[in-house]
């Protein structure tokens, strides 16, 4: 799965699959539940940083995880130090409003 497949990731609770993609990545991820197998993400901060305007304002170090204890992004009561842990909520996120 790819960050691509997404209508929106920020902020990461408001993520949620793009409608054209969903018929197709639902029966996937669904399939992937029943045999107990891996949900694969990739995560680019890097490349997320570059492309979206959400996160354009941010240092830079927060795409390559060397933030510290910065909070970059606060979502629904989480804080965010990088965004790659943003990105990866954001997947949950998706999952959880498609019912996968």
């Amino acid at each position: 799965m790819h960050s691509l497949v997404m209508a929106t990731t920020f902020p990461p609770s408001s993520a949620y699959f793009d409608a054209p993609v969903l018929p197709i990545v639902l029966p996937i991820v669904q399939s992937l539940q029943t045999h107990r197998y891996p949900l694969l993400y990739p995560v680019y901060s890097y490349w997320v940083y570059l492309s979206n305007v959400n996160y354009s304002d941010f240092p830079l170090d927060s795409a390559l995880l060397n933030t510290g204890k910065d909070v970059i992004v606060k979502d629904l009561g989480e804080e965010y130090t990088n965004i790659f842990d943003a990105q990866v909520d954001a997947a949950f996120s998706a999952l959880e409003k498609a019912d996968a």
